[in-house]
């Protein structure tokens, strides 16, 4: 089990390949162009190598594996209407890939232990924009204080750690998502009468 969680975070907060193995040649980029207006450069947000507004051609034999593959594969008209720009979710285990336009708007991964995630998620994308705490009850009237955290990155995108119940212990998720999509989410947290995440 320990294993299998370390291999996640690994994959989860991976280190870049020329950390691991050395230096890597270094490809001649030309000088720029002084008379060119240049705009600043953010880095974009990654989660396990996932970027948002990446196309879902990029995905399509991953999710044409995890559906089953083969002839007969579940996912080919989701995949389809995916690629024509219709808003369509895939889940697999414990990910969750949501296309909308063609690409990717939120990336969602459930880990079994919240602590390590929390530690990774500051290591990887520094101190939480803003982080609270709630309580919840489970089944048995047991209360369980929880931490939920968000990070406002500077390419835009928003990255939410929730920590949950499950099992005796306490789990994490963790998402990757547009601004956009973190309203809609809070607009359907609000219509069931709960509180917006963060």
């Amino acid at each position: 089990m320990k294993t299998a969680l370390a291999l996640t975070l690994a994959l989860a907060f991976a280190i870049p390949v020329s950390a691991q193995y050395g230096a890597m040649p270094k490809p001649h980029i030309p000088p720029p162009n002084v008379d060119a207006v240049q705009e600043p450069t953010v880095m974009q947000t990654s989660v396990q190598g996932v970027v948002l507004g990446t196309p879902i051609a990029a995905f399509v034999a991953s999710i044409q594996q995890s559906c089953g593959g083969g002839v007969f594969n579940p996912c080919k008209k989701q995949i389809k209407d995916a690629i024509a720009g219709k808003r369509i979710a895939f889940s697999s285990g414990a990910t969750t890939l949501l296309f909308d336009g063609g690409k990717v708007v939120y990336y969602s991964l459930h880990f079994p232990l919240f602590s390590s995630v929390y530690d990774a998620a500051v290591s990887k994308y520094g101190k939480p924009t803003e982080e609270h705490r709630d309580q919840l009850v489970d089944g048995l009237g047991n209360a369980f204080d929880v931490l939920h955290a968000l990070w406002n990155m500077p390419d835009g995108s928003v990255i939410v750690l929730d920590q949950n119940i499950g099992f005796g212990n306490y789990t994490a998720d963790l998402t990757l998502e547009t601004q956009a999509e973190k309203k809609n989410r809070d607009a359907l947290y609000a219509s069931f009468n709960h509180k917006p995440i963060l």
